[in-house]
Formats: structure tokens, sequence, C-alpha cells
């Protein structure tokens, strides 16, 4: 029989040799240690090998006559130059393919419809069939940028007369311009009503010329809902009584000078009455536009199965659970803004549980430091940390290739050049080292819940390792493969959920919950204490009330776990990391982002991995990979890093 001390030791082997491969014996339903990851869903086979993360490499290639017209019709100052108009319109060509096989871009969306006619369209879909041939004969994979909502209302009323119809409007009857199109004084695009079943009906054309034209994948943007005409009081009717037992009438008009545009990111502001119905009424819109967008991606399917379909959603909850991949035009460019850092892994983590670690992530950064997207791309070291930051997040960052860039390449800027030049140079690093990036999965021992989308940049800036999780995951199964969950002020929460969650901490699981943090129910109901109560003031919770500080949380979360996986020694302030591990578990990844300007001139990274491994090896950009020695230590290895400038990437085999 073994003694005390001998079963601890045993359970301490077991633990580091069934570490890599515990979160596999765990998806077949066997209790195990914990796997440190959001468990896959069964979805990820269905990713086409070209989508998976490493092998992306994706760009925005707005172009064509339509997207001229648009941007004149929205008022861009960016289209209003004459050596402007000529590299947009005439971008499709055999120069285009040339540069982008160049840059090792072998992704990119082209603008299929903006929301003009068919008719008037037809231009455009006559341009870009024999370009979409041609990119696919280069290796190119194509999207057709589409737009949800969009109406150029003269042209469309003009061509279908019905169109006059399917506008959004407001309690008044006042149609809802989308708020960033003026031209001549006056708004140019309305957008359409995605309740009503004739805009959808005729809006499956774009789709069907699409996929006749041979695209891989569509993306949707403008999806924003919050008409107010009959189809959606009717629909809200049914809504707001399947939650509550009785229906609720759709609250009061919206000021239209609460929407803004800034950089060219449309905002849409919520709803002006307080309380439980405004909450339905912005779940009601979110629903109504998640709902459009999976019967188009339905659609999409009937005629080429298995087509990628995205949604610029702006991290709106639920737009992108109908969907099979994930864009977002809410990036900022990498570095640093003054002494603040601007990072994007928290995005890309949210983004990858919110896709169940399965759906294809590109995200485009629209929010600059350096001047505006429109005008200028970003600075070569910039450019270059956008690329390997993305490859380190399992995704891909969408470069932005429209007026400022295009115009000023056309012309022959040399900052222009550059900067390219960066994009090409970090693309094809990227490229040559793929199984540094594919087939690999985040890994931690502290799941952070987010109920929406918040910033989560401190906690990536301490050198806080983490897995983000949404609300639906907070199940038995998944909670136990960490064993620390942190609670973001996740407000609404099923019984079940509360349950799961109760349960876990009486398993042993650590919990740190701020702010009301189950103070709802799931549909929004407030509840007479929290769910959790039960869990204040015991060892194994810490809450925080409010919306903490950042220090005061991190204390919390340091005191919980005080043995994370990976941390950093003797790193500069800006240096951050991302750690993940392989599907078949024989590799852990640490990538290193450096955001600050200058090169790093070495580390210390400690892993609490086992203390036997085959091998540690350095790849970074520009130099040969390099075999590192490791230390062992009491709880894991300790290797030494030397110095590199942006990007390195330590395998641990």
């Amino acid at each position: 029989m073994l003694t005390s001390s001998a079963a601890r030791l045993l359970a301490i082997v077991v633990l580091f040799l069934t570490w890599g491969v515990a979160t596999r014996t765990a998806r077949a339903g066997e209790a195990q240690d914990p796997g440190y990851a959001l468990l896959a869903s069964p979805s990820r086979a269905s990713v086409p090998p070209w989508a998976l993360p490493g092998r992306m490499r994706f760009a925005r290639c707005d172009g064509g006559p339509v997207e001229v017209c648009k941007a004149f019709m929205s008022g861009w100052e960016a289209i209003r130059h004459p050596d402007a108009i000529l590299p947009c319109a005439t971008f499709y060509d055999d120069a285009t393919i040339a540069m982008l096989r160049r840059a090792r871009i072998n992704w990119i969306w082209v603008t299929w419809s903006v929301g003009f006619s068919h008719e008037t369209e037809a231009v455009q879909r006559r341009l870009l069939t024999p370009f979409i041939a041609k990119c696919h004969a280069a290796g190119i994979r194509i999207t057709a940028y589409v737009s949800l909502t969009n109406m150029f209302i003269d042209d469309m009323v003009q061509h279908e007369p019905r169109a006059a119809k399917w506008m959004q409007v407001e309690a008044d009857g006042t149609p809802r311009p989308y708020s960033a199109a003026k031209y001549d004084g006056k708004p140019t695009r309305i957008i359409a009503c995605v309740n009503n079943p004739e805009w959808l009906e005729y809006s499956k054309q774009r789709i069907a010329s699409a996929v006749a034209a041979g695209v891989d994948a569509i993306q949707y943007d403008n999806s924003m809902q919050g008409c107010k005409c009959q189809f959606c009081r009717e629909k809200f009717t049914e809504f707001t009584r399947s939650l509550y037992g009785q229906p609720f009438a759709v609250p009061g008009a919206r000021t239209q000078d609460t929407s803004h545009f800034t950089q060219g990111r449309e905002s849409v502001a919520s709803a002006e009455t307080p309380g439980l119905v405004a909450k339905a009424w912005a779940a009601f819109c979110v629903k109504s536009g998640a709902d459009a967008l999976a019967q188009h991606r339905a659609y999409a399917d009937s005629l080429k199965p298995g087509i990628l379909v995205n949604a610029n959603a702006h991290q709106q909850s639920r737009m992108d659970d109908g969907l099979n991949s994930i864009f977002s035009e809410d990036g900022t460019e990498p570095g640093l803004r003054g002494a603040e850092l601007a990072s994007n892994i928290g995005l890309y983590k949210f983004f990858y549980a919110e896709g169940d670690g399965a759906k294809p992530i590109h995200i485009e950064c629209g929010r600059r430091i350096n001047g505006d997207r429109m005008d200028n791309p970003m600075p070569p070291r910039n450019q270059k940390l956008v690329v390997y930051e993305s490859a380190a997040c399992q995704a891909s960052q969408g470069s932005f290739f429209e007026m400022g860039w295009t115009t000023k390449l056309a012309r022959g800027d040399q900052n222009a050049l550059d900067s390219l030049a960066a994009l090409t140079a970090a693309n094809q690093w990227v490229a040559d080292h793929e199984s540094l990036f594919a087939k690999v999965e985040p890994v931690a021992k502290t799941a952070v819940v987010l109920p929406a989308w918040q910033s989560v940049t401190p906690f990536v800036g301490t050198g806080r390792n983490f897995v983000l999780l949404h609300p639906k995951h907070l199940t038995p199964r998944q909670l136990a493969q960490f064993p620390l969950v942190v609670l973001l002020d996740v407000r609404c929460m099923t019984d079940e959920q509360a349950e799961a969650v109760r349960g876990y901490v009486a398993q042993g699981g650590r919990l740190i919950a701020t702010g009301d943090t189950s103070s709802c129910d799931g549909a929004w109901r407030p509840r007479a204490k929290p769910a959790l109560a039960s869990l204040q003031g015991t060892d194994r919770c810490a809450w925080l009330p409010g919306k903490p500080a950042p220090e005061d949380l991190l204390a919390a979360w340091r005191r919980f776990d005080d043995k994370p996986l990976v941390e950093l020694a003797s790193a500069p302030e800006h240096l951050c990391f991302n750690v993940a591990r392989s599907w078949d578990g024989k590799r852990t990844l640490v990538y290193l982002l450096n955001y600050g300007p200058q090169p790093v001139a070495g580390c210390d990274v400690k892993l609490r991995l086992p203390k036997t491994f085959r091998s540690a090896r350095l790849h970074t950009p520009g130099a040969a990979t390099t075999a590192l020695a490791a230390t062992a230590q009491a709880d894991g290895v300790s290797v030494k890093i030397p110095a590199f400038d942006i990007f390195a990437v330590l395998e641990i085999q």
C-alpha cells in the first residue's frame, strides 16, 4: 500500500505525463486531469484545409467600378482625388495578382455587391468573374464581399420599386440611413430590414451569382438592425412573449445623431429606453441579424456545400453563431500608442472562444496608431508585427488594400512600398514555418469568461496566460479543464450555468467573480440575490465588487494561480506572449511578441511542463533555427532566450 507522500508523488508524475493528451481523453467523455484548453468542437473537422490557422494569409481588396461609386456616394474623402479613382476602379487585373503572389497572400476578398440593384452591379460581376478564375489558377482563394442591408436607395427603387417598402424605419416611420453615407448633402444609403421576407429573398441572387462565379467564401457587412416596421413589431411581440410570457412593445424612437462613423467603422447606438425592455430589444435586434445571416449561409451551403460565410458583426454576441468563419474590422494596429500597449491578443482569444476553437478567424486592424486606414498603410515594423501577432493567435490578419495604400502603391510612394515589403517578408516567414501555427490550440491554467467583448489587454500586458471562454461554455465538462475560472461581470446566467459553476467549485475549482455576476437569469430578469451568492466568502472564491481596478483583479489572480504554465523573467515591459499546444499533444509553443520599438536583449521563459523532453528550439525571423539548452527546476524547466527583434517562437518537444 502506498504511503501518502508516495501517492502524492505518483499523482504529480501522472499529471506531468498526461497533461499533453488529457484534453483528448476528456473529449471522449472520460474524467481526467485538467486539459487547460477549450474543448474542440466537432465542426473543426469540417474546416477546409486551406483555411486552417497557419495557412491563411488574408487581404481585403476592395475595388472595381461599384466600389468607386460606393466611395463617392458615401462621402469618402480618400476617393476625391483624380489619382485615386483609376487604381481603385482597375484593381482587379493581372498586376494585382502578381503583387498578391509576391506578398504570399493566398486569400482575398473582392467587392461583389455593395447595395446597388442587381442590374446596376452587373458590370462588377462581368469584371470579377474572369479575375476570380485567374486568382484560383494562382492559388488565391476568394471571398465575395456583400452588404447585408445597404441599399443605394435611388438606384434600388428605380430598378426594383418594391425596395421602397424594404427600408428599416423608426417608430415614426422615418427611414434609417447608414450613418456614414451622405452625398450632395443628403443620405444615399438606406438600410434594409432583415425581417422583411421580400428583401431576404431578393438578396439571395447576390449569393447565387457569387457562387456561380466560383467564390470560396462570402463576407457580409452592414449587419445592423434596429427597425420598427410592422414585421419587426410582430416578431418582437413573439420574441418577448416566448421569454416572459407577455408581449412587450418596441422601445421609443432613437435619435439618429447617436450613430457615428470613425475611421471607416460604423457604430450603432443602443436603445434609449432603460431596463428590461431595452435589453430585450437589443437582444432581438441581434437575433434578427443572426437569423438573417444564418438563412443566407444555409442558402449558400445549398448551392456550394462547405462554403465559408462570415460577417463583420462588431463583436455582437450571437451574430456569428450560425456562420462557419469569423471576421472583424475592429482590430488595432499593434505596437505602442505613446506608452500604452496596443495589442489584439485579447480580441483573437475572444473570437477563438466565439468560434468554439473551430472557425477560421481573420481580423482587419481598422483602428490605427499611425494615421488612418483610408490614407496610409502601417509602418514596416508594425506591419510585420500584425502578421506575427495573428499567426501566434491561430488566426490571420487582413491587410487593407483600399484607397490610401492602393493609391500610393500606384504612385510608387516609398513608404507604401516599404510597408508592402515588410508584409511580404512576414508572410513569407509564416508560410515557411507553417508547422508552428497549424493544428495547434491555445492552452492555459486559467479561463476568463467574458459575457461580451471588452479589452483584456491589461492582462496580456502584465504577463498573464489565459484562455477566454463565453458564457455558453459554462458546463461541468468545460469548467473541469481549468484549475481557475474568472467570471468578469457575467450578469446573465441560467440556473444550469450557475449550478455548473457551483459544482466546479465544490469539486475543488477556484473562482474569481466580479461585479454583478449571476445577478440576472438567462432572460435578463434580476434575481433577488446572485445565483452564486453561496460562494461569496468561501476560501475557493474571491468576489470583487463593482468594476475592480486591474491591479486588484491581478492580485487575486496571482493568489489563486501562483504557478502558471508559462512565465517570463528578465523581460522588457512590452514583451507579450501566447501559448499553444499541438493537436497531438507532442509540442508546446510559446509565441513571443515584442510590441516595443527596440529589439529584445533576451529573457527567460519558465514552463511548468515535464522535466524530460526531446528538444527546445527557437525560431526567429531573419535567423536560423537555434537549439536551446533548458535548465530543469523543481516544478518545470527554464529556457534562456537570446536576443531577437519582433517575434520568436519557442518550440518544446
